[in-house]
Parts: structure tokens; sequence; C-alpha cells
């Protein structure tokens, strides 16, 4: 797959869950990096409901920051060993760039990241903190991942210095 086309490919996941499954009723969760805004427009289209991010820029996060303190909510997220369980949200609809179908925008502080996180979804009969325990569970898979590509590079490295001790031992 070129990188060029790799927008498409959750377009092709999706024609694929189609033919396997008639109707789609479960939610899609995924990261930003791996689509276009076009390309969420399509999806919405197609009436497959899906949560992700939004990608942050300069403009997102100075907008963000001229929301007036009493517009934004204070969250809980119910789950179990999350160290940032108390958030701040905003919500608003939007249209992204070059796109048609409106969205559900989520800003969340407060949740152990320096800056803002944005939500996005299509899915408007889902509660607030449902489509943020939903994003959360990916977050959660996603941390457990680099966690483990750490371990194991860590251990790749010992085992490459062990090896080159013993070689440099044998000579």
């Amino acid at each position: 797959m070129l990188r060029k086309d790799e927008a498409k490919e959750i377009i092709k996941f999706i024609t694929d869950w189609k033919t396997v499954r008639e109707n789609i009723t479960e939610i899609l969760v995924f990261d930003c990096k791996f689509t276009t805004y076009q390309t969420l427009d399509l999806i919405a289209k197609e009436n497959v409901k899906f949560i992700t991010l939004r990608k942050r820029s300069k403009k997102l996060i100075a907008d963000t920051e001229k929301i007036p303190e009493r517009e934004w909510q204070k969250i809980i997220l119910p789950i179990p060993k999350r160290k940032y369980k108390n958030c701040r949200i905003h919500v608003s609809e939007i249209t992204l760039p070059n796109c048609e179908q409106k969205l559900k925008q989520i800003i969340v502080t407060n949740n152990g990241r320096l800056q803002p996180t944005y939500v996005i979804t299509n899915n408007f009969e889902l509660s607030l903190k449902d489509i943020l325990i939903v994003y959360a569970k990916r977050w959660h898979i996603e941390n457990k991942f680099a966690e483990l590509v750490s371990f194991f590079n860590l251990n790749l490295i010992k085992f490459s210095q062990l090896n080159s001790l013993s070689n440099s031992d044998g000579k």
C-alpha cells in the first residue's frame, strides 16, 4: 500500500465489513492519522458511526483557549485505574473543511495530556460519557501496545549488548 492510498483503506475495510455484516451497528473507532476529513465525510454519508480524534492545529488550540469558562462542563469518566477521571469538556457541532456532514466535537482537557484532545463523531445518539469511554478504551489499547513495543525494544537492546559481549569475549 502506498502512503497516498492510506486514507482509502478505511473505505475498503468498511466495504469488506459490509460483506460480512448486512447491517453495521457497531461504532468504528480509529486513529485520525489513518484517514482524511473527506474520507470521514464519506463514512458519515454511508451511515457508519465512528469515533476518532481531530488533528490539532495551532488555530484550533488558539480557538479553544478563547472558549469562555462558563461553556465548559465537568465530567467524571468511571474507568477503573484511570489516573485522570475528572475531565473538562466542551461540546459543539462542527462541519470539517471540504465536508458536508455535521459532526459532534468534544474538546477534552484535564485528561493527562498537555494539549486539548479533540474527539469527533457522527454518533449524535450516544452520550458524551459513553463516547469518551469508548475512545478511552482505544487509548488504553494503544498505550498497552506502546508499553509492549518499549519492553521488547529494551529486551532487544539487552540481547544485542549481551550478544556483542559474548562475541567480543570469544575473539
